[in-house]
């Protein structure tokens, strides 16, 4: 498993193409902003921790999924909430298709000595497939009594009556659904503050078909 700390005072912004299973330890008044694109399953299940060691210290995981083929995407993210006044925010979006597999558990840990927390999950699907699977396990752990926690999650598909609408523009349907698809994908990208990681996101999500 790989160890990384984020340094009390730091600021940063990781983009992965995958993921490896690892333990991140955020520190005083660090914030990190993690973003996964992930196009290309892997083998068994990732497991991704997050520890809360510092006051002030901050995470924003925004996870997009692209799965297709026979491809599975297995992952789990682990929230370790340990000290007052820490923040987690994991937004993740997801488009399956053919015979490709999701299956995430986001469990969100607050230990008695971390009041003040606030943290939240949503996951959100969208499937094209009859014989693509979509599992999603959202839970809570909660020992303070002074937080703000919650989750969310729902799997559904392309509103036909936006492509209708669009269509009826002059769009042809299937530009009209690649669209609609692209947008979905982007709709939690005004989180990401460093504009070079959000460029690079966008023009990859243009290419989806």
């Amino acid at each position: 498993m790989t160890k990384i700390i984020i340094k009390s005072g730091e600021e940063k912004t990781m983009l992965v193409e995958t993921l490896t299973s690892s333990e991140i330890t955020l520190s005083e008044n660090s914030n990190l902003t993690l973003v996964a694109l992930l196009k290309e399953g892997w083998v068994g299940t990732k497991k991704l921790q997050f520890n809360f060691k510092g006051k002030n210290s901050k995470l924003n995981f925004i996870g997009i999924i692209v799965a297709k083929n026979k491809d599975s995407f297995s992952f789990e993210t682990i929230s370790n909430h340990e000290v007052p006044n820490t923040k987690s925010f994991y937004n993740i979006r997801g488009v399956s298709f053919d015979q490709s597999v999701v299956d995430y558990k986001g469990t969100l840990i607050i230990t008695k000595d971390a009041q003040h927390t606030e943290t939240h999950l949503d996951h959100h699907s969208l499937i094209f497939s009859k014989e693509a699977k979509i599992a999603t396990l959202p839970s809570l752990e909660i020992e303070a009594d002074n937080v703000h926690a919650g989750h969310a999650a729902t799997i559904g598909r392309i509103n036909e009556d936006h492509i209708f609408y669009i269509s009826s523009r002059g769009i042809p349907r299937e530009l009209a659904k690649n669209l609609l698809t692209e947008n979905f994908l982007k709709a939690d990208l005004s989180k990401i503050s460093d504009q070079k990681t959000k460029q690079f996101v966008i023009d990859q999500l243009m290419r989806i078909k």
